[in-house]
């Protein structure tokens, strides 16, 4: 598994978690929680931080 490509499943997530607890559910799990975890892994890490602009552009 390319960890480094979490991040379009976290985005699909998303989806689900917004039609059954709303916009702001949502996007406390992707925001809140995911991006950020991502963008510190990305200061560690070239793979996390190549995806990290798409994943920027997702949200």
């Amino acid at each position: 598994m390319d960890f480094h490509k979490t991040w379009q499943e976290q985005c699909a997530a998303t989806r689900t978690i917004r039609e059954r607890f709303g916009v702001k559910s949502a996007l406390d799990y992707l925001v809140g929680e995911k991006l950020l975890n991502f963008a510190r892994e990305a200061d560690r890490s070239p793979e996390f931080a190549a995806e990290l602009p798409r994943f920027q552009a997702a949200v």
